[in-house]
């Protein structure tokens, strides 16, 4: 996120789009970025937590 940061210089709020543009984006050096094999899982664990409320746990839908 720091090198994602540098470019954009956003201080307030980084939401779920932020994250994986970071992790999966063209932006942050490779060796920083989420490898290809590894990236639905990511993915999946990053909405998990974007979707609880406050406290919660991610329930299966």
């Amino acid at each position: 996120m720091a090198a994602y940061n540098s470019v954009h210089w956003d201080w307030n709020h980084f939401g779920l789009a932020d994250l994986l543009d970071a992790a999966f984006g063209t932006l942050v050096p490779e060796e920083l970025r989420i490898p290809p094999r590894e990236r639905d899982a990511f993915r999946g664990w990053a909405t998990g937590i974007a979707n609880r409320a406050d406290g919660e746990r991610p329930t299966a839908r």
